[in-house]
């Protein structure tokens, strides 16, 4: 038997021995992780995906939630993280930035009022990382409040008011680019109102190890960057 195919059943075996590895994600991440895990079996079927709020899945995690990895967008709940008793190490891998769906081209100038009369979704500032950047974004550019918008728990469900044709326009993440660009409507990009990403690692087994090093492997860059996230010195 070659290296490579001792290797293959090495790794085959490792995953089928050990117990589901559980990813707590910024909902912002589920296309991303998703397409990754497409076709990677076994690793695939070892893996579950939670995606939230990273704030209600910091809770969720104090609270004796099993997660062996978390995927972070918030570098204040990063900092949280890292003070827990079960967490092993920590790293930045990209950062995502805040894109403006709308069904028709919009002006942001508050002069002409364009975001009047429609209905304005956004992740939760209170819990979602995207949804306070989208909150401080609004305030700088002459919007301190808006008129009944509607809030998701996170990306994820801002994403589903986009594609079921909920809402006029939505503050979403750079991973829903692909998606909008199939579904039509505008995109408005703004890469200087972005966060940072943190993966850590909150066990020890050896399947949430080996989970961790695939997530840190330059390969992943290239999935990173098909969902437009940026690299970290950008």
């Amino acid at each position: 038997m070659n290296r490579s195919l001792a290797l293959f059943f090495s790794v085959v075996f490792c995953f089928e021995l050990h117990a589901q590895v559980r990813i707590a994600c910024s909902s912002n991440l589920l296309f991303p992780l998703e397409y990754w895990l497409e076709g990677r079996d076994p690793m695939a079927k070892s893996v579950d995906l939670i995606p939230a709020a990273t704030t209600s899945l910091y809770h969720q995690m104090k609270n004796g939630a099993p997660f062996d990895i978390i995927i972070s967008a918030d570098p204040k709940v990063s900092a949280l993280i890292r003070g827990l008793p079960d967490w092993v190490e920590s790293k930045p891998i990209m950062k995502g930035f805040l894109v403006i769906w709308s069904r028709e081209k919009v002006d942001l100038d508050p002069k002409k009022k364009d975001l009047d009369q429609k209905r304005i979704a956004l992740a939760n500032p209170e819990s979602a990382p995207f949804g306070a950047l989208a909150m401080g974004f609004l305030e700088e550019h002459g919007y301190p409040e808006l008129d009944e918008p509607v809030f998701g728990d996170g990306v994820s469900q801002v994403n589903q008011f986009i594609l079921s044709g909920s809402v006029d326009l939505a503050f979403t993440s750079n991973s829903f680019i692909p998606r909008g660009k199939e579904i039509g409507g505008n995109m408005a990009n703004f890469k200087t109102w972005n966060l940072v990403h943190d993966v850590h690692l909150l066990s020890n087994s050896q399947n949430a190890k080996e989970v961790y090093g695939e997530i840190l492997r330059p390969e992943m860059n290239e999935i990173w960057a098909s969902f437009h996230y940026l690299e970290i010195d950008e």
